[in-house]
């Protein structure tokens, strides 16, 4: 596991273009399509990595809730499956029904989604707003594996709270840390 951040000096400003099939290869997304009344929140995280497996839990409580707020929800594993088999879209589907995720979790094969939004690490978030603007990119909060601080969600459901009620993220961003994803 290599500790990665989130580089937050070459983040797309304006969502980028991108298409991408379920886990289960029945349903194509497009950033033409998925963006909610409120925004979109695009999750970068995989089956594997002890900082998305810390998280997960309050995770999926919080974009279940982000879906009950008009947020389009879209989850990416953009891991190398050969050199990490834990991340199949197999096991994505059976990691989704486990965890009643609300949203679709796709898995980004190529990595040309997880290379157009200069993603580096998982868990990493990107918020929009409804116009496709880049409104939020970092951190779900400051849990970490072993660090003892309770997994709240806190930073992520600040950016959402701040987006909804029509004002600027007021706080510096601190960006996303977690396992880098696994480049072919």
């Amino acid at each position: 596991m290599a500790l990665t951040y989130t580089d937050l000096e070459n983040l797309p400003q304006i969502l980028p273009d991108f298409k991408i099939t379920s886990s289960d290869g029945r349903q194509t997304y497009t950033s033409e399509m998925i963006v909610g009344k409120s925004g979109l929140i695009v999750c970068f995280i995989c089956n594997h990595c002890p900082y998305v497996k810390n998280i997960l839990i309050e995770l999926v409580k919080v974009l279940n809730s982000a879906i009950e707020q008009n947020f389009a929800v879209l989850a990416i594993n953009s891991n190398n499956i050969k050199s990490y088999p834990e991340d199949h879209p197999h096991k994505m589907l059976e990691i989704a029904k486990k965890n009643q995720f609300g949203f679709p979790y796709v898995f980004d094969e190529s990595q040309e989604v997880a290379r157009t939004f200069h993603a580096s690490c998982t868990p990493e978030f990107f918020v929009y707003n409804h116009k496709k603007e880049l409104y939020y990119a970092g951190r779900f909060d400051d849990s970490r594996p072993g660090n003892e601080v309770e997994v709240s969600g806190k930073d992520l459901k600040f950016a959402l709270e701040c987006l909804l009620e029509g004002v600027s993220y007021p706080d510096k961003i601190i960006p996303s840390m977690g396992c880098n994803i696994k480049w072919k």
